[in-house]
């Protein structure tokens, strides 16, 4: 099969080896979203396409992470085309349900989730479902302290009762908007597959955490040390206005590295501005991220694939998501637009944000691009260690 070198690749020189011409550099893939580190002698074979010359293992690398792609690919196309499948896929064998707590959940309360949810499934059209399979998401919106999690146990049993045709899988996502992280353990359950759990700290929950950082680790030893649900992951977003990063102890800092370090953990960044506007301020925190070796998603995120615009409740409803429990209104412009991002990540976990060549080079989208993929591969930006 006849190969071309993608065009939606960065080559990014290495801080450490800047005057050295014949150093190695790191190659990104924005298809993949995946950097590789290759010999100044690797990036001419590719640049010569010379591919045959390539060791067979590295040959593989490149190929499977679509640096190395088929010549006779027209990239744009196929890329436009495999998002627009995934996102038919998911529209039309999936719904996203979200799902307000605001007090312990009881019987009435899955009653009335119960007969919603029974009209979702009649609503299905049977010839849109591939295989007959469809994936209810729920998306728990937990906006006031309850009494643990124990209660998941009662929506995991009315589940059951469920007769469908269509056979069903149920997944749960849950986004805490609490600062109450006691009693976090979540039971074993049959039907519910738990995905991913969603904590998001802003300046007021800074001001908490800084003074007592032991409810990061309650959040880490609570649900990640159980072995009922091997594929949960933690989502931890750090919205940060201006220069906030200032201020944070050096304790505060290191338990979010720590955080950071574990596997089934995700950190991201979000500046809540246009990146155009604070790509100065953005570029520090880079490099504090950089310093303090915390490793994040795509560093950190870019603006535009971050918060949307403000959305009311209709608008969501628009967009996809149906909101169960309608009597307990979502509190606060914030949220709504947390809910937006979370609705549009949670069904593509497969998803990588990595933006493509054509959009940063154009128009400048993404700033501080060679920096997010230096501190994304573990590279420090400065010389010198904190």
């Amino acid at each position: 099969m006849e190969l071309k070198l993608s065009r939606y690749i960065v080559d990014v020189t290495i801080p450490q080896f800047a005057s050295e011409p014949t150093a190695d550099r790191l190659l990104y893939s924005t298809r993949s979203g995946k950097t590789i580190r290759l010999s100044h002698r690797y990036l001419d074979i590719l640049y010569t396409a010379n591919f045959n010359l390539l060791p067979d293992k590295l040959f593989t690398i490149l190929f499977d992470n679509e640096i190395l792609i088929p010549a006779a690919e027209e990239e744009k196309e196929t890329l436009l085309t495999r998002n627009l499948l995934a996102l038919e896929d998911v529209t039309g064998n999936s719904t996203t349900l979200l799902v307000p707590v605001k007090a312990t959940p009881d019987n009435s309360f899955f009653d009335v989730l119960m007969a919603q949810l029974d009209n979702v499934l009649a609503a299905i059209k049977k010839n849109n479902i591939k295989g007959f399979k469809y994936t209810v998401r729920l998306l728990l919106v937990i906006q006031y302290p309850v009494s643990g999690l124990d209660w998941l146990l009662l929506l995991d049993t009315r589940l059951k009762e469920i007769n469908s045709t269509v056979k069903l899988t149920f997944t749960l996502n849950m986004l805490y908007d609490t600062m109450d992280y006691d009693n976090l353990v979540i039971p074993p359950l049959q039907v519910l597959t738990v995905n991913r759990l969603f904590f998001v700290f802003n300046e007021e929950k800074y001001n908490h955490l800084q003074h007592c950082t032991g409810d990061i680790e309650i959040i880490q030893r609570d649900l990640l040390t159980g072995q009922h649900h091997p594929g949960m992951k933690l989502q931890m977003m750090f919205k940060v206005n201006g220069k906030s990063w200032d201020s944070w102890k050096i304790p505060f800092i290191y338990v979010i590295a720590t955080s950071a370090r574990h596997k089934k953990v995700t950190i991201e960044f979000a500046i809540d501005k246009p990146a155009a506007e604070m790509k100065e301020q953005e570029k520090e925190l880079i490099y504090l991220l950089s310093d303090y070796k915390i490793k994040c998603k795509w560093l950190p995120r870019p603006y535009q694939i971050g918060f949307a615009p403000a959305l009311q409740q209709d608008k969501l409803s628009q967009s996809g998501i149906q909101i169960i429990n309608t009597d307990l209104n979502l509190d606060g412009e914030e949220l709504l637009q947390l809910i937006s991002y979370l609705s549009e990540t949670t069904p593509h976990l497969h998803h990588r944000q990595a933006p493509l060549r054509e959009q940063f080079a154009a128009t400048g989208s993404v700033s501080n691009i060679e920096e997010r993929i230096l501190a994304t591969a573990g590279i420090p930006l400065r010389a010198q260690e904190v």
